[in-house]
């Protein structure tokens, strides 16, 4: 299995009123388990037997933890090994010095401050369709994106951008962001070899420096991470430790999901939508969303825009477009993941795209984007359910075994009868399917 690299240098000054200065961060405790030893258990759980830690602020106290912990989980754990830093350098500066007389292909990188309940399976599963990455960045869309390293997707899943969180932020940038862990080649660390013994952060400043030296995909998911670096998270930790529901918050138990399309659901269908401006969110949904995410209920968006395939609208402004729309729906917890097709098979138009002009699997009411949300997310079809505005998304939703709905929001002219079964009319009857 797979080596973990812990990263385990911080002093915790956040957490000064807990430790006194007398403890290090990960080794604080955490309902009467160390931040520490709640990674370590996490990883033995899915067969990990190694790991490296990377420490410096009272080394001997982690010393003294190993002792313990190899003793513990003596039929578990095969090696700690420890890496002391003469100096602290930061998320990067001493990682590749670490790992560099070691002769593992794969490493799993995690900050010593997050507590985490995640499908290390999938991930390295994931992981693996992208043959030519060198890391694989565990994402998520964040309620606070302003304060985060923040990173652009391209079409088929890899980085195309870093943005530190040192740099200004806007209404446009990507909500998607970093989280503490990651999955790493050993070329990964071999590429950017140049920031050893540097002090140095590896995505506020080595990555948008040198990214383009290495190929970084993205693994978004709404499992459980959570910082515990400051005093409220920490003791938002303990009340989330302490719920039995908290072990079936990673991918390993199938969920529940409800599916929307995009434009004439979450926001008001506008035609060829090619301006901020002429966005009109929802709200009444939102809310709605927002209360069924707060129940474990996973909400994605699976919509076509062919509008980029036809030329009506380029790339860049299509990128603000979607950027702007799930950083709105970040910020009010009320989205997970979202899955678009730009593809568009008819030619004629004046200023298409030949890239995107072919017939997929991915545009609806073909099922390729709820196939790919389905075993990505590892929805239970039996509990989710697809809103959509046409025939079009209740087809792809059914054919995909979820039962589909349609809903028109902000439309004056029906295109179906009210007495249907499949119709939703009031946005109070979302609640009563879960």
């Amino acid at each position: 299995m797979i080596t973990v690299v812990q990263l385990l240098g911080g002093k915790g000054t956040r957490l000064k009123e807990i430790t006194k200065g007398l403890i290090p961060k990960p080794l604080v405790e955490i309902n009467g388990i160390s931040i520490l030893e709640h990674q370590i258990k996490h990883f033995i759980s899915f067969g990990c037997k190694d790991f490296v830690w990377i420490c410096h602020f009272m080394s001997d106290d982690f010393k003294n933890e190993k002792i313990r912990l190899l003793e513990k989980y003596k039929d578990q754990i095969d090696t700690i090994n420890i890496f002391i830093e003469k100096y602290p350098l930061s998320t990067f500066g001493n990682l590749f010095n670490s790992i560099k007389k070691r002769t593992d292909e794969r490493y799993l990188v995690i900050y010593g401050d997050i507590i985490v309940n995640f499908d290390l399976y999938r991930f390295i599963k994931d992981f693996d369709l992208f043959r030519n990455s060198d890391t694989h960045i565990f994402t998520r869309f964040s309620d606070h994106p302003e304060d985060s390293d923040k990173i652009e997707i391209d079409d088929n899943g890899y980085v195309s951008k870093f943005i530190s969180k040192k740099e200004p932020s806007n209404e446009i940038d990507p909500s998607t962001t970093t989280s503490g862990i990651y999955l790493a080649k050993r070329s990964f660390f071999e590429k950017l070899s140049h920031w050893a013994s540097q002090k140095c952060d590896l995505y506020s400043e080595v990555l948008p420096k040198d990214g383009y030296l290495i190929n970084a995909s993205s693994y978004l998911s709404s499992e459980f991470i959570l910082d515990v670096g400051t005093i409220k998270r920490f003791y938002d930790a303990e009340r989330i430790l302490r719920d039995p529901s908290f072990y079936k918050k990673s991918y390993l138990f199938p969920k529940a999901c409800l599916l929307l399309d995009r434009d004439g659901v979450i926001i008001k269908e506008k035609g060829h939508l090619t301006e901020l401006d002429q966005i009109i969110f929802n709200n009444e949904l939102i809310e709605i969303l927002k209360e069924l995410k707060s129940k474990n209920v996973l909400v994605g968006i699976i919509t076509n825009q062919p509008h980029v395939s036809q030329g009506r609208l380029n790339d860049y402004k299509h990128n603000l477009i979607k950027n702007y729309i799930i950083k709105n729906l970040s910020k009010s917890k009320a989205i997970d993941f979202y899955f678009e097709c730009k593809h568009y098979p008819v030619s004629g138009f004046e200023d298409e795209v030949p890239h995107y002009k072919h017939a997929c699997y991915c545009r609806k009411p073909r099922t390729g984007l709820l196939q790919r949300a389905i075993h990505h997310h590892n929805l239970d079809i039996d509990k989710s359910f697809f809103i959509g505005d046409s025939s079009t998304d209740t087809l792809a939703g059914n054919t995909s075994l979820i039962k589909s709905f349609i809903y028109e929001f902000g439309s004056k002219n029906s295109l179906h009868d009210d007495n249907e079964s499949n119709v939703i009319n009031n946005l109070d009857e979302i609640k009563s399917l879960f």
